[in-house]
């Protein structure tokens, strides 16, 4: 099921899944804390207590299921709850987590609700040794990041086992024209200037220097981030270019297109070692997006939103095109590549859900005439009076009008 695709039908709800079974979930709750048996004794009112160690937390979350195909996805998730041993939780806010089923799950079906199945259930946390209660969604994503470069690593390099090398030389040469035919398509600006200027100036000597010097590009205009936060790599031993610094936001959207370009490119590749090392070159960027992604600033939760559509779209479309190569030299590769893929999609949509639950809603108004910038805060935080002033300040920033005082006819943004 597509990210967003129940959006407007579901607003507020966020995806989950439990065993590979998707959902969505409006309501989720966790008890939290530590065993404590207390002991009572005659002719004192004082007690005595004993703490036995952590409470393993309980997840408890009131669930639905929408489609024509409701009642399948029922029976589905019913048969997840009904297999014994813990099993794989993606919590719309905390991420993956091992659960257990303690209790039976509660699945019930309305006749005012066609095409909708609910579900209640409580799971255990099944914990591993004395690790944190909680890992942190950035710290997973930027793991699966590295574990996503790895396999991508691996993927171009295996047309220089698995094929001979006329094949691989004349994969490489037409890998390498199109990487660079696409990179240069780029529009100008500073991060396309530090592109050309990283771009293979001749042919790699085979997939290993291919698949290297499509990461070097990558890497150089990662190092033009301030602080250069993301960069999985050693620096380089040649200086970089020197150019106005870009924001992570700018390389998310760079990259995101980038990969989407290389693997619409992978479709008309003319032999399988063709499109490994094409999808090679959309999958480096693509792990780059994901990791750069935990430091972009989101304004609103519906700009979170957008992001979180543009990634999950990227990585489907890209695991899509590793089951189109059917070629049995490469399935070993683009198994491990498809399974890096699903891991760094989840830890993309536990990010930015975790991101989502902090940030402000954006309200869109549409006015007539002209209107006081005040009243319009008053109106939209007059619930709030100490708002009220901010909300102000808010509405003038957003919205940029000539005068400060009142805003023109028209579309209204302000965030609530």
């Amino acid at each position: 099921m597509i990210i967003d695709s129940v959006a407007h039908v579901l607003p507020g709800c966020l995806p989950a899944s439990y065993r590979g079974i998707g959902f969505f979930v409006p309501d989720t709750s966790t008890e939290a804390g530590r065993r404590v048996a207390e002991s009572l004794f005659p002719g004192t009112d004082r007690a005595a207590y004993d703490d036995l160690g952590l409470r393993p937390a309980v997840i408890s979350l009131e669930g639905l299921m929408v489609g024509d195909d409701y009642v399948a996805q029922a029976r589905d998730l019913q048969a997840q709850f009904e297999r014994p041993g813990p099993g794989t939780l993606i919590h719309p806010w905390l991420g993956a987590m091992t659960v257990i089923l303690e209790e039976p799950a509660e699945i019930s079906f309305s006749a005012s609700e066609l095409r909708v199945a609910r579900f209640h259930v409580s799971f255990k946390r099944v914990r591993a040794g004395f690790n944190g209660l909680f890992q942190s969604t950035a710290a997973t994503l930027l793991g699966a990041a590295l574990n996503f470069a790895s396999a991508i690593m691996a993927l171009g390099s295996s047309p220089a086992s698995q094929t001979i090398s006329r094949v691989q030389d004349l994969a490489t040469q037409r890998s390498t024209r199109l990487l660079k035919s696409e990179w240069l398509a780029l529009p100008a600006g500073s991060a396309a200037a530090v592109v050309r200027s990283a771009l293979p100036q001749s042919v790699p000597a085979g997939p290993v220097a291919f698949t290297s010097a499509v990461m070097a590009v990558t890497d150089t205009v990662v190092r033009q981030l301030p602080g250069n936060q993301a960069s999985a790599v050693a620096p380089a031993a040649e200086a970089p270019v020197s150019t106005a610094s870009v924001t992570p936001a700018q390389l998310v959207d760079l990259f995101a297109a980038a990969a989407l370009r290389f693997t619409d490119e992978q479709a008309d590749a003319p032999s399988a070692a063709d499109g490994v090392l094409l999808l090679t070159a959309a999958g480096d960027p693509l792990g780059k997006a994901a990791a750069l992604s935990v430091q972009v600033e989101h304004a609103n939760r519906e700009d979170a939103q957008i992001l979180r559509a543009r990634l999950t779209g990227a990585i489907d479309n890209f695991t899509d095109a590793l089951a189109a190569i059917d070629d049995i030299h490469f399935a070993a590769v683009t198994t491990a590549a498809s399974r890096a893929a699903s891991a760094l999609r989840a830890a993309v949509i536990a990010d930015i859900n975790e991101a989502i639950g902090r940030l402000p809603a954006l309200i869109v108004r549409t006015y007539d005439t002209e209107t006081d910038a005040y009243a319009v805060a008053n109106d939209l935080y007059g619930d709030r009076p100490e708002a009220i002033e901010a909300g102000y300040r808010s509405l003038v920033e957003r919205n940029r009008p000539r005068h400060p005082a009142m805003l023109p006819a028209g579309r209204i943004e302000a965030l609530k």
